[in-house]
């Protein structure tokens, strides 16, 4: 089983500039080999037998090389296939059942996201699911990030949901009351498949503002701040509640 490396920013604050450049120069090195290793394997799999695994034949085909170009220049990178670090301290059971197709990264570690991919073949049942588990792995991490955040900047987390040629964008904040906010910020085509392929320009500038808006949340020159956990502690409930109204059924 495959987690994050965690890593604990709250010391970061007694580190020169330098030297963090260095850590995070560093991990992003390992991380990119392990993630070029492990995206070989899964197109090697693909091609020795592309039906044997539909997902992952369209993921490879369709959705990694595309997130992998429009994120090269962006200090947030994709590890794929693995299971979030909000799961370290659950069975072995659990967390394979939660393993998720991608997880959102900074250059310190710290997860910003969370994503799941269904190819066309997917039953709808399995595709709310993957929105559901996505929403509780978003509010996971959100936790997480709570935990070290020093401004409310970064009280917020990003999922990517993926089904054949729709492309579901949204994230998960925390407000000042407690409230956990989640709106969908965006529902686009794909823009990768031979259906969407006409959509593929205003795929890449809705993508790119998204990582834009990712960017952005990371801890930054607020380390010398005080962490903010105190102030929110208090709001931390155990899980999510999907709610559906008489209209939706």
């Amino acid at each position: 089983m495959m987690y994050n490396s965690p890593l604990d920013l709250s010391g970061m604050s007694s580190m020169t500039e330098a030297e963090q450049d260095i850590g995070s120069g560093l991990r992003l090195i390992l991380s990119t080999l392990k993630k070029q290793k492990k995206l070989l394997k899964m197109a090697k799999a693909t091609k020795v037998n592309p039906f044997h695994n539909k997902e992952w034949n369209f993921i490879v085909k369709h959705v990694v090389y595309f997130l992998e170009s429009v994120m090269a220049a962006s200090p947030v990178f994709i590890d794929w296939d693995i299971t979030s670090n909000a799961y370290l301290h659950c069975d072995q059971l659990k967390a394979e059942k939660w393993r998720n197709n991608l997880i959102l990264i900074s250059q310190d570690g710290l997860e910003l996201g969370v994503g799941e991919i269904k190819p066309e073949e997917a039953a709808a049942g399995m595709i709310e699911m993957d929105r559901i588990k996505v929403m509780e792995t978003m509010k996971k991490q959100l936790k997480m990030r709570l935990k070290c955040a020093r401004s409310a900047r970064e009280l917020q987390t990003f999922g990517i949901v993926i089904c054949n040629n729709t492309t579901e964008l949204s994230r998960m904040q925390m407000a000042d009351d407690g409230r956990y906010v989640y709106p969908f910020l965006k529902k686009l085509k794909l823009g990768t498949t031979e259906e969407s392929c006409l959509e593929y320009d205003l795929t890449l500038e809705v993508f790119l503002s998204f990582i834009g808006l990712i960017e952005e949340s990371p801890v930054r020159e607020e380390l010398n701040l005080a962490l903010i956990f105190n102030d929110y502690s208090k709001f931390i409930k155990p899980t999510v509640y999907v709610l559906k109204s008489s209209d939706d059924c």
